[in-house]
């Protein structure tokens, strides 16, 4: 009788031993789909932050005076005419490129807006960033840009309103960060640090 329990207390004390499993990290196209649906979500929620534009209010009707004397119309006799159908030729509906239905909810390859340098800069030692920025340029145009990269990179990107969102995946720990800014004429570098991003010229810290 003190065999099997003596075995079944030396089992329970071996599986109290193992650690719990170690938590999953995304891969690189789940973190990349990620930091592009955050970045646009952020830009839809700024959008509707704003205030709404006011409605002008109508102008009050005029009263018609009535009228003074009363006409009795004369009976006229109304001819009678038989309708002609006519058949309207029928009307093509052009169909949306894109299955969403939201022109922004794409890659944004090519633009009419000046164009200026951004750099990024990651200061999280041992670990890659996974970057996406949605933009509305200042001639209009709109879509998000991707990029991934450990210490850091650099792009031409045209001037406009940004929301970024990136996933540090880290040998320590992960985390995600975002911002909303504007580019400018001139020279720019989006830095990546513990927890945060930061916007500052691209001569910091020297400037």
């Amino acid at each position: 009788m003190r065999k099997p329990l003596t075995l079944m207390l030396m089992l329970a004390f071996l599986l109290s031993a193992c650690g719990a499993p170690a938590a999953p990290t995304l891969s690189p196209v789940d973190a990349q789909g990620t930091a592009v649906a955050m970045a646009m979500t952020m830009a839809a929620q700024t959008q509707a932050a704003q205030p709404p534009t006011p409605t002008p209010v109508p102008p009050s009707p005029t009263a018609i005076p009535s009228p003074t004397a009363t006409f009795t119309p004369l009976a006229v006799t109304t001819p009678i005419v038989t309708p002609t159908t006519f058949s309207l030729p029928p009307t093509n509906t052009p169909v949306s490129s894109s299955g969403s239905g939201d022109e922004c909810n794409q890659p944004l390859t090519k633009w009419s807006a000046p164009s200026v340098k951004l750099a990024f800069t990651n200061t999280v030692k041992n670990s890659t960033v996974t970057l996406s920025l949605y933009v509305r340029t200042t001639m209009g145009e709109c879509g998000y840009m991707s990029f991934r990269f450990t210490n850091g990179s650099s792009a031409t990107v045209p001037q406009g309103a940004y929301t970024a969102w990136a996933w540090v995946d880290g040998k320590k720990k992960d985390f995600s960060a975002s911002t909303v800014f504007t580019l400018t004429p001139g020279s720019w570098n989006l830095f990546i640090e513990e927890g945060r991003l930061i916007l500052r010229a691209g001569c910091a810290p020297n400037c």
